[in-house]
């Protein structure tokens, strides 16, 4: 009785008949014969027919009491390949997550390069996933690409749709203009307000730079105008308090008297 042909894997080659493959493989029958033998079988021409333990049955011709000499060749070299095949991935993945090169080649519209903070949470599980997971360095690298790359459309478009809105406030010169006025007088609002005073320029900046429509800064342009209106219509019945909530932009913002 025979038994079906196992898997071609390394693994399938006994260590004693793999030598063989380090050696550089067999090339001729006996050669392989010699292999055998080397592996625990008998010499057929001393008549004992007896098959090696080591060696699948499928490599053994039982009618002539020897190794099926081009089979077991041809097992070896699909082996031998299967090997150098292992060992070249096991060289193109990354062992451990601070071994990744976390690099790609797309460049910036100014010419500069992208940079990645592997600190980041999102890098750190994404390390995790491919040393876990044996994926190979050009894989790593075209993923990390795509992602870029998609990053960077999406960017380019937000910075279009950006400009678009900005050249609904006018020329460029009196766009800029009404910009640093909105600034000027978030920077004012900020700085009425003791909570806020130390960082009003920093944060009157991060305001304008998240502004991302001309209607907001025609919002913010319609409170300015409230503020310099001589009955703006909060704060009271006249008096001293509705004169401070003219002359404190802050409270406009922030709902309360400095």
């Amino acid at each position: 009785m025979t038994t079906a042909a196992a898997a071609v894997t390394p693994e399938v080659i006994p260590a004693s008949i793999a030598a063989v493959v380090d050696a550089g493989a067999a090339q001729t029958p006996e050669q392989i014969a010699a292999a055998a033998l080397a592996a625990g079988g008998s010499d057929p021409a001393a008549g004992a027919a007896t098959r090696p333990e080591e060696l699948p049955e499928d490599l053994w011709d039982a009618a002539t009491g020897a190794p099926k000499f081009a089979d077991l060749k041809t097992r070896l070299e699909e082996a031998a390949t299967l090997k150098a095949a292992a060992e070249a991935a096991a060289t193109n993945r990354y062992d451990k997550p601070e071994s990744i090169e976390w690099a790609v080649d797309v460049k910036l519209p100014d010419g500069g390069a992208i940079e990645f903070d592997a600190d980041s949470p999102f890098l750190k599980q994404a390390a995790q996933v491919v040393v876990e997971g044996n994926v190979e360095k050009p894989v790593v690298k075209a993923l990390l690409t795509a992602y870029a790359n998609a990053q960077l459309e999406d960017q380019l478009a937000a910075r279009e749709e950006l400009k678009a809105e900005f050249g609904k406030l006018g020329e460029p010169a009196a766009a800029t203009a009404r910009v640093k006025g909105v600034e000027a007088f978030l920077c004012a609002a900020y700085d009425a307000n003791p909570k806020t005073k130390a960082q009003a320029p920093a944060l009157a900046a991060a305001f304008v730079r998240s502004i991302s429509s001309a209607s907001l800064i025609e919002g913010i342009e319609s409170l300015m105008a409230h503020h310099k209106d001589p009955n703006p219509g909060v704060g009271g019945e006249g008096g001293a308090d509705e004169a401070l909530m003219r002359t404190n932009p802050g409270s406009l913002l922030f709902g309360k008297k400095a």
